[in-house]
């Protein structure tokens, strides 16, 4: 059987797409919205691309990196070195215990300093990084003596600075 490139690639058509997808589907350059690609035989292909500009605007599935595959083994994978952290960290819950210390953070952080993942599980909001020993507020992202400068901020149950967002980069 031989097909054409048009019938390798297909795109879903919009109302495929469920809300909660859109919710973190919309282009990192134009806020179009993403939508998945599949294969010849309906299988989703690991990147998404954009429906205002679908030939130059494709992203990695689960990083939303700039698509730039490469290729080992014969196997098409993200560039992104930090794909399966980065996939984590755009679609892990947040915390929900109203007594967390961290209530409404991403459940996982990377570290500031080396990328390692940290999950907080209990105690203060400060973390501590096994892989590079970085101490660091889960909340601000910022190191723990940036964080708590003034003493009675460093056991307060809150940060005074603004929450960090969901972390995403490229590495």
């Amino acid at each position: 059987n031989s097909y054409s490139a048009a019938e390798e690639l297909r795109e879903v058509p919009y109302d495929a797409i469920s809300q909660a997808e859109t919710e973190m589907s919309k282009c990192p350059s134009c806020s179009g919205i993403l939508k998945p690609c599949l294969d010849r035989v309906g299988q989703p292909l690991l990147y998404t691309q954009c429906s205002l500009m679908p030939e130059s605007h494709q992203f990695c599935r689960s990083c939303l990196a700039p698509w730039k595959p490469i290729h080992e083994d014969g196997i098409e994978s993200c560039s992104n070195r930090s794909c399966e952290v980065v996939s984590v960290l755009i679609t892990c819950d947040k915390v929900t215990d109203p007594k967390s210390k961290v209530l409404g953070c991403p459940v996982f952080r990377a570290c500031p300093k080396c990328y390692s993942l940290i999950m907080h599980m209990n105690g203060c909001k400060y973390v501590f990084c096994r892989k590079c020993r970085h101490y660091f507020c889960f909340i601000c992202l910022r190191s723990g003596h940036s964080c708590g400068k003034a003493m009675e901020l460093y056991s307060s149950l809150t940060c005074k600075k603004p929450q960090a967002g969901r972390q995403m980069f490229i590495t």
